[in-house]
């Protein structure tokens, strides 16, 4: 009777575990699907400034005006800033899951390699 009752264990817990590694999977998968997205999104974003720049430029030429306050510069400088925090934060967010789904998969395979075979 205990034969049976650790092996329906050690079947539960394998299928625990690999609950938990798919989950790793996932998680890992929307990590660098949203790290992606923010790679595009920064690209894009200082794509739009330099062009923006590039037209104020030829504004400055045609109308002769020279500044010495790039206020362009200035928001291109925030905003790139602002993605790097973002994209720092949800490193944080998604290693911080993962590391929690390995906790607990360890966890499992440690109570799984301590039921008995017998």
């Amino acid at each position: 009777m205990g034969k049976d009752n650790n092996s329906d264990k050690h079947f539960a817990l394998n299928q625990k575990i690999i609950s938990k590694e798919r989950s790793s999977d996932a998680i890992h998968l929307e990590g660098q699907q949203t790290q992606d997205r923010i790679d595009n999104f920064a690209y894009m974003m200082m794509k739009s400034f330099r062009d923006f720049q590039e037209i104020e430029e030829s504004i400055k030429k045609r109308s002769h005006v020279q500044s010495g306050y790039d206020e362009t510069a200035h928001k291109q400088t925030y905003i790139s800033n602002l993605i790097n925090q973002q994209k720092e934060e949800f490193k944080q967010v998604y290693h911080k899951a993962s590391l929690k789904l390995e906790d607990e998969r360890e966890q499992l395979l440690r109570e799984r390699n301590n039921l008995s075979w017998d």
